[in-house]
């Protein structure tokens, strides 16, 4: 394939990966396109299988080299590839879109979200996949931690929210996005209790998703297991 056949940005990820939908949410509501390839096989050891990552970590981001040299640079790490984006959208200086706000309570709320998502990783993949025991310390700290850390933002999302500004100032959040996926996430691969008899557990948690779920960019990145790799 020449320089001039390939797609501008590809991502390496899966559709049902939180850490994935985060870097697809911010790229739809950017306007930037991204082609897309899939990591087939979760569990495997291989970092080819992962485009190259030497973590075997989702998503990557591939970009092309200058034409004097061809291919594409990886970049690894949802954030680091969500500030990529930005740039690629000439938004870098835009105060509608928030990546990293000046606010401690959201840089804490910000920093709960990120620990959840790969604490919610590692439930899956240890308890939900690989069937080891949920109430070894391992699991049973980490799980409760997760609902620590929900519950921490559930009562303080609306002051952490007005901290972001008010919302007709910005297009995009990191933080909200992050959320977002979270806790979707969450519902579709279960780890903790969202919700019990008496209704949701985290009230300002489920009207939150429930609002950015109607934004197109959700609507369209929602979640969903990959086919597995077709044998050649």
């Amino acid at each position: 394939m020449s320089d001039a056949t390939l797609p501008p940005l590809r991502l390496t990820g899966r559709s049902g990966s939180h850490f994935t939908r985060v870097v697809r949410i911010v790229a739809d509501e950017l306007a930037v396109p991204l082609a897309f390839d899939v990591v087939h096989d979760l569990l495997s050891l291989d970092p080819a299988d992962f485009a190259g990552h030497p973590a075997m970590k989702l998503p990557t981001l591939h970009v092309p080299r200058p034409s004097s040299t061809g291919g594409y640079s990886p970049l690894f790490g949802t954030e680091n590839i969500c500030r990529k984006l930005v740039e690629s959208a000439g938004r870098a200086d835009d105060p509608r879109v928030v990546l990293f706000p000046s606010s401690d309570l959201v840089r804490n709320a910000q920093e709960l979200v990120w620990q959840a998502m790969a604490a919610q990783v590692q439930l899956v993949i240890g308890v939900r996949i690989g069937k080891l025991p949920a109430e070894s310390p391992f699991f049973a700290k980490m799980t409760l931690g997760m609902l620590g850390s929900l519950a921490w933002i559930d009562e303080r999302l609306p002051s952490v929210r007005a901290a972001l500004g008010p919302e007709n100032s910005r297009d995009l959040s990191l933080f909200e996005v992050t959320l977002f996926c979270l806790l979707e996430h969450i519902a579709f691969r279960p780890t903790v209790l969202l919700s019990g008899p008496a209704g949701p557990r985290f009230p300002s948690l489920h009207a939150f998703v429930q609002a950015f779920a109607t934004r197109e960019s959700a609507q369209r990145t929602v979640y969903a297991a990959d086919p597995p790799k077709e044998v050649q």
